[in-house]
């Protein structure tokens, strides 16, 4: 009698990504990206994404679809995601999108093989069969992906695929376009973009800074349109949402500086490799010291307090930047031939390191 209860599956939520903020509707809105959180017991909890935050302020009723681990498994939520779908374009919205990140995506692409209701289905990092090295069955992540495809109903399909994703195969973006493209489907696939890496690196806000405007465009896109581009322009200091030190001005070197110093001037601005933004700036020259100006944004949407800024003091030496003082994290630039610089943060006990690469923005 006590077992029912306990392999009843819970049914999946759809919730407001941002329930502070009003729903539009259909009358109003450009339409509706419903997005699946990645898998495993803590997926629920899981941030929304930035780049959802972009498409809400860009008109877009943005909703998410809580489920269980135990809804997983694609034969089990994709039904669901569907009858979601279905159930949105019967409301009025001209535009049903599906969003998903790892199993997610994964159930995105399968919800679409289900009904025609799907206009465009963004994938992040899609999976649905296991980890290299905890699953032996993690190669099916190509193959069973490229069936996805081969079977979906008509519809938009943008894909982004990363390096150092224990979940990818490889090789899939190059097949996924080739099925795609067969089938006459509008597509753009995203494969391996330089500077970001992992599984989850599509709910940063680095990932967000440089293809938010690319999804948005490809979502509202007009079906004829086939000219959808993913080159962000370079941001603005005051648009990037870093706490920076009050009345804070980048130096200018004197003179009499040793050479090489002058190429560090400027406000710098990129992200680590785990999607985490970054901003340079030394504010002071001198001959045996530089002292700079080191912010950094959210690590994720949910984690309000994780960004801040300090101010670090270090030295030009064996042609780079290096600030190294006792009980912080080691920080080094050097300077690269395509008038960028390469990053790293090295943390004081050496237990982790990061890298990127910084553009001079000012």
């Amino acid at each position: 009698m006590l077992l029912a209860p306990l392999l009843a599956r819970a049914e999946p939520t759809m919730v407001a990504a941002w329930p502070e903020r009003p729903i539009l509707g259909p009358s109003v809105a450009k339409g509706v990206v419903l997005w699946s959180h990645g898998g495993g017991r803590g997926g629920s909890l899981s941030p929304n994404p930035f780049y959802l935050e972009a498409l809400a302020l860009s008109g877009w009723d943005v909703y998410r679809l809580n489920r269980h681990s135990s809804e997983d498994a694609t034969r089990l939520g994709a039904p669901a995601l569907a009858e979601r779908a279905d159930a949105l374009r019967a409301e009025g919205y001209r535009r049903v999108v599906l969003a998903g990140q790892s199993v997610g995506g994964w159930q995105a692409l399968a919800a679409a093989a289900r009904t025609d209701a799907v206009e465009a289905v963004v994938a992040t990092a899609p999976a649905g069969h296991g980890k290299r090295g905890v699953s032996d069955k993690w190669r099916l992540n190509a193959s069973k992906l490229y069936g996805l495809l081969e079977t979906m109903h008509p519809a938009r399909v943008m894909l982004f695929f990363f390096a150092g994703d224990d979940f990818d195969p490889g090789g899939r973006g190059k097949e996924a376009a080739a099925i795609l493209k067969a089938r006459g489907l509008r597509h753009v696939i995203v494969d391996s973009p330089p500077g970001l890496r992992g599984h989850d690196v599509a709910s940063s806000a680095g990932f967000a800074r440089e293809f938010a405007s690319c999804i948005a465009a490809f979502i509202a896109a007009d079906p004829a349109d086939d000219d959808v581009r993913c080159d962000e322009p370079p941001p603005k200091l005051d648009a990037l949402g870093i706490p920076l030190p009050k009345n804070f001005a980048p130096a200018k070197p004197a003179a009499d500086l040793p050479a090489g110093v002058a190429r560090y001037a400027g406000v710098w601005f990129g992200h680590y490799t785990d999607g985490r933004e970054i901003v340079f700036a030394p504010t002071r020259f001198a001959a045996d010291e530089v002292e700079a100006v080191y912010a950094f944004g959210r690590v994720n949407s949910a984690a309000e307090r994780s960004s801040g800024a300090t101010v670090r003091r270090g030295v030009f030496a064996e042609n780079c930047l290096v600030f190294d003082e006792e009980g912080r994290p080691r920080l080094t630039y050097r300077a690269r031939a395509d008038g960028r610089l390469d990053a790293t943060w090295e943390a004081y006990d050496k237990s982790a390191t990061l890298t990127g690469v910084l553009a001079r923005i000012e």
